[in-house]
C-alpha cells in the first residue's frame, strides 16, 4: 500500500498556509511545502507535519468547480 499511496500530500490547509504567507513576501513555507513534495511516498519525520489533517477547530475548506 505504500509504494502507490504517498506519505505526504498537498492538503488544503498547508497549501493556503504557504499561499497566505507568500502573499507577506514569505516564502519560507512555500519552499517547506516544496521540498516536503519532492519526495512523497518517503517516510521522514521532518515532514510529519504535512501529513496531519486539518484541526477540526480549522474552518473546512470548500472547493468550487469552475468552467
Amino acid at each position: 500500500m505504500r509504494q502507490y499511496n504517498p506519505s505526504i500530500i498537498p492538503r488544503n490547509h498547508k497549501v493556503e498556509e504557504a499561499l497566505e504567507a507568500a502573499n507577506t513576501n514569505n516564502l519560507q513555507p512555500l519552499h517547506e511545502l516544496l521540498k516536503a513534495l519532492e519526495s512523497p511516498y518517503a517516510e521522514n519525520k521532518e515532514f510529519s507535519s504535512y501529513q496531519n489533517p486539518a484541526l477540526e477547530t480549522e474552518t473546512p475548506y470548500q472547493t468550487f468547480c469552475g468552467t
